[in-house]
């Protein structure tokens, strides 16, 4: 029997990666998006692999719309096997230009709605004692970032919570970890190369790819011992 991912964000450049991924491993995918152009063509993408895919348009910021679409999901195919909390964004300022909305944004989404997201499946999961939950994090939120206190404090709390899940999801058999790119090659990041290279060690920006592959890496059955992590995939960055 496949398996099952429920992807937020899926319609972005590392969303369509890991959709993708997961696709080429024979996953059947959920994926949820707030751009009908972007999804439809990251679907038309996977239109040559053998799964099943389902699209839900939901705003996530909002409880009841992570419980439509976990709900979603269930009807079509009776269980979430694997949770990828991907959606984000950023809204960057200095801390005296930030704005209450913009720092609000921020954390609704890279945030809470990782919370909500993550209490939702979690209770599926624990019904049947199997799962994985890996969450988008980054290396911002490991050594902080001029210009961008909503994002850092939002993925610092993302690996924090990614700890405390690991603790109570863990004793029923789920793994829950999060992955902490570097820099990456996608639309958030043009125009950053010639400014940031030199500061990696591997002298690249990473690729899209590369993220998707750790995600999935985390999400299979090699990973059944880890737990509580938070893999980063930065090409040296944090060292």
């Amino acid at each position: 029997m496949k398996k099952n991912v429920l992807i937020t964000g899926a319609s972005g450049d590392i969303g369509g990666a890991i959709a993708r991924k997961f696709a080429k491993e024979g996953v059947n995918l959920t994926l949820q998006y707030r751009n009908e152009a972007k999804v439809d063509a990251i679907i038309e993408t996977l239109k040559d692999y053998d799964v099943e895919i389902q699209k839900v348009k939901a705003d996530i910021v909002h409880y009841e719309e992570c419980e439509r679409l976990v709900k979603e999901t269930l009807d079509k195919y009776g269980k979430i096997d694997i949770l990828v909390n991907n959606a984000g964004m950023i809204r960057d300022a200095s801390t005296v230009k930030m704005t209450e909305e913009n720092f609000k944004a921020v954390i609704d989404l890279n945030l809470t709605a990782v919370f909500y997201m993550t209490k939702l499946v979690g209770t599926e999961m624990l019904k049947v004692e199997s799962g994985k939950i890996v969450s988008i994090a980054s290396v911002s939120g490991i050594m902080g970032t001029f210009g961008q206190v909503n994002y850092v404090a939002s993925k610092a709390a993302v690996m924090g919570m990614t700890k405390t899940w690991a603790r109570e999801f863990g004793r029923k058999g789920i793994n829950v970890n999060a992955v902490a790119p570097g820099f990456i090659v996608s639309g958030m990041t043009k125009g950053l190369e010639d400014m940031y290279t030199n500061q990696i060690p591997m002298k690249r920006f990473g690729t899209v790819d590369e993220i998707a592959n750790g995600i999935y890496f985390l999400c299979s059955e090699e990973a059944n011992y880890i737990q509580g992590q938070t893999l980063v995939i930065d090409g040296g960055l944090t060292l």
